[in-house]
């Protein structure tokens, strides 16, 4: 996963008096560049998760995928795992 560690998105987190297990999972899915990316036409390409996901497959990937296997987020609870890494720049929300 690029070299980072659930433990350095942990202590960052923490830093920023943001951390909660879904949000450590949340990142450390996005910086996946093991497995392919879920969109049909950018893994054709070779693209991994890491170059874009969607809510959902980032939900899917830390419940149900390849974290936590207990079922995946509610993608609602998006606004609390994801938006606060929106507003401080450590993600970005794009609109395809």
């Amino acid at each position: 996963m690029q070299g980072i560690t659930k433990e350095r998105i942990a202590d960052v987190l923490q830093a920023l008096d943001l951390k909660t297990k879904d949000r450590v999972d949340a990142v450390f899915a996005l910086v996946d560049d093991i497995n392919p990316n879920l969109f049909f036409e950018a893994a054709q390409k070779g693209l991994r998760f890491c170059h874009g996901a969607s809510t959902a497959h980032i939900a899917c990937h830390v419940g149900e995928v390849l974290q936590r296997q207990t079922g995946k987020l509610d993608r609602e609870g998006r606004d609390y795992w994801l938006k606060p890494l929106w507003a401080i720049g450590g993600s970005r929300k794009t609109v395809l």
